[in-house]
């Protein structure tokens, strides 16, 4: 990413007189050559074509999904940050989303949100509003026979109130119930997601340090800043 940022290929002058960090002028002089090298180009249009495909771009920082979610929680009240509002905190950065596809699965998200909780209030508005029994009952049964034993009918017309009444809040429960499976499914998306993209970052910086091992054996000495993590082993294949 240094190297591109400082000219790159097309500006190799400039991107040559502009080492990286503690890295010596001779030895980034050679870096610089090997990152212009057509295979180094023919791998980065390869990376760059794959990753233009990925229907989430990955974002920077170690912190996992979940750590973050806890971490901009409210302390004070133990609430955790939603799901929703951590997708849009990773994927929309300086005013803009990070592709198409993010800003439509948020958009959906928020959608799906909004109409769940708005059935929700609806059912529980019904059921927590005091009304006449006797009009709810005759609203569902019809109207009551005036007859001598209409107080048992009005009986029973109240003892379908009620029933129709547990209904919605079987109703509410289970709809808390599906946003709740909604919101960790998507979660486990996410988690998996992160760690693919980690192992791809860990790839990169073991081609990195292998690179800088065949300089060394060459009779160069290069020195890079310690890794936050051991690159993982070369495969056996």
């Amino acid at each position: 990413m240094h190297f591109i940022i400082v000219g790159g290929k097309e500006a190799l002058a400039a991107a040559k007189a502009k080492s990286y960090k503690n890295i010596p002028e001779d030895h980034w002089e050679i870096l610089s050559d090997h990152f212009a090298s057509k295979d180094v180009e023919k791998d980065f249009s390869q990376n760059s074509e794959k990753r233009s495909k990925q229907l989430y771009a990955p974002g920077p920082g170690s912190l996992s999904i979940i750590g973050h979610i806890h971490k901009e929680g409210n302390p004070e009240t133990v609430e955790l940050m939603s799901p929703i509002d951590c997708f849009e905190e990773k994927h929309f950065k300086n005013n803009s989303w990070r592709n198409e596809n993010t800003q439509q699965k948020h958009a959906k998200m928020v959608a799906s949100r909004e109409e769940a909780l708005t059935q929700a209030q609806a059912q529980a508005h019904k059921i927590a509003d005091p009304v006449d029994l006797a009009l709810s009952a005759e609203s569902i049964v019809g109207s009551l026979p005036r007859l001598k034993s209409v107080g048992v009918l009005r009986a029973a017309s109240i003892s379908n109130v009620a029933a129709v009444q547990r209904e919605h809040a079987e109703t509410i429960t289970s709809m808390k119930q599906q946003l709740a499976e909604k919101d960790a499914e998507y979660q486990h998306k996410l988690e998996e997601h992160q760690a693919k993209t980690q192992r791809r970052l860990d790839d990169q910086q073991w081609l990195l340090q292998s690179l800088i091992a065949q300089l060394d054996n060459n009779g160069l000495n290069i020195q890079l800043l310690p890794l936050t993590q051991p690159p993982p082993p070369p495969s056996s294949q």
